[in-house]
């Protein structure tokens, strides 16, 4: 029987454009395109990846919700209200106080504090609770790892808490020493560097050297086990210059509106997500953001166009959108200015994902979603069994 491996490299944030104007990029992966992204963050684009569906059918989107009756954060609400806010805003005092929360709740998946107020702690909720690189991740349907163990595929897929540099050493320990059909190596750091830097050629050409040798020393490794080696690299979004700060929080906290009384809301960095408890409350919000060159309404209809449409509003009653290069700020996920973010509207150039492969996918591949039926046709995957 032939030995096949299908190598899958994630890249976080390897926007098009990125990849569009450095030809010299791994250019053996020889088929080269854009793909277009998901409304949301990381929070929605992986999963939609994972799973082949839209946020409102895998229930993923936005990490945080208010939701004041389902909050898991309760019983912890009460001591951390009594933090000095001097020492609750301090990173590191977040992070020791995330890592404790999500020990208390079993929490596997991704999860930080960021800039929640600790004082609101009790009023929301976290939404991706489990790991999403496991079987019976996803809030809602099924994974590609949950495809692979139904079918008895052996697999490899990195553990998204170590180092980039120890992810790929890893899975070139695991290609070179058991019988594989399927890895999914993940990279994350250029996310990181586009935040903080943004578009810096310099940077971002130091960061894809090592990755494209990453990549290479990974496939060969394959090669020498294999007698078949497909490889596919990918993105979830691009990121934006940011050129404009917006204050929302601000502008919102003017019109003398209660909160928990009136409203509640979360303001993510670049879209501000509203729940009305109040007639007055709307009129005087949708009255304050208006549709302009910063940002719009995101209407009914286009959410059900985007897939983020939820009947019981359970992410919120209305989104206000920024448009590309406006950053929320301060949010509940940053109080400090970053030069890069991702999380507008998709059919923006900068919103674009990447898809390079060595063999031309065998079916379309037009949004995120699609890279899910790519996976399973790579892993020999039918209805849920191996192909021959």
């Amino acid at each position: 029987m032939t030995r096949t491996l299908a190598i899958q490299i994630f890249v976080d944030a390897c926007g098009w454009d990125v990849i569009a104007e450095r030809p010299w990029f791994l250019p053996e992966l020889g088929h080269r395109q854009e793909v277009e992204s998901v409304l949301g963050y990381s929070s929605a684009c992986v999963p939609a990846i994972l799973s082949g569906l839209r946020p409102d059918e895998n229930d993923h989107f936005c990490f945080l919700r208010w939701s004041p009756e389902e909050s898991p954060f309760k019983r912890q609400a009460g001591w951390a209200k009594l933090l000095p806010g001097a020492i609750a805003r301090r990173s590191r005092v977040r992070k020791l106080l995330s890592a404790q929360l999500a020990a208390e709740l079993d929490l596997t998946g991704y999860f930080s504090l960021y800039d929640l107020p600790l004082d609101r702690l009790g009023e929301f909720d976290w939404t991706e609770k489990k790991d999403l690189f496991v079987p019976g991740g996803l809030n809602r349907g099924q994974s590609i790892f949950d495809c692979l163990a139904a079918a008895g595929v052996n697999y490899h897929v990195s553990d998204w808490r170590i180092a980039e540099e120890k992810r790929f050493a890893k899975a070139q320990h695991e290609v070179s020493s058991r019988e594989l059909a399927f890895a999914f190596v993940y990279a994350a750091d250029l996310d990181g560097i586009l935040h903080q830097y943004g578009h810096d050629r310099s940077r971002v050409d130091r960061y894809l050297r090592v990755l494209q040798a990453r990549v290479r020393s990974l496939v060969a490794a394959a090669r020498s086990r294999y007698d078949r080696v497909e490889v596919a690299l990918f993105s979830d979004h691009g990121m934006a210059e940011v050129a404009h700060i917006r204050n929302i929080r601000g502008e919102i906290d003017a019109l003398g509106l209660r909160w928990g009384h009136d409203y509640g809301a979360v303001f993510d960095s670049t879209m501000a997500r509203f729940w009305f408890l109040s007639d007055r409350a709307e009129r005087r919000i949708r009255g304050a953001l208006q549709d302009d060159a910063r940002g719009r309404w995101v209407s009914e209809e286009r959410e059900k166009t985007l897939g983020v449409h939820w009947p019981n509003r359970r992410y919120g009653d209305a989104f206000y959108l920024l448009e590309p290069g406006q950053l929320l700020c301060p949010s509940h996920l940053g109080h400090k200015p970053i030069r890069g973010m991702h999380g507008y509207r998709t059919d923006h150039v900068d919103s674009y994902a990447t898809l390079l492969t060595d063999v031309p996918p065998r079916g379309p591949v037009h949004d995120l979603t699609d890279l899910f039926s790519m996976m399973k046709r790579r892993a020999r995957l039918e209805a849920g069994r191996v192909a021959a």
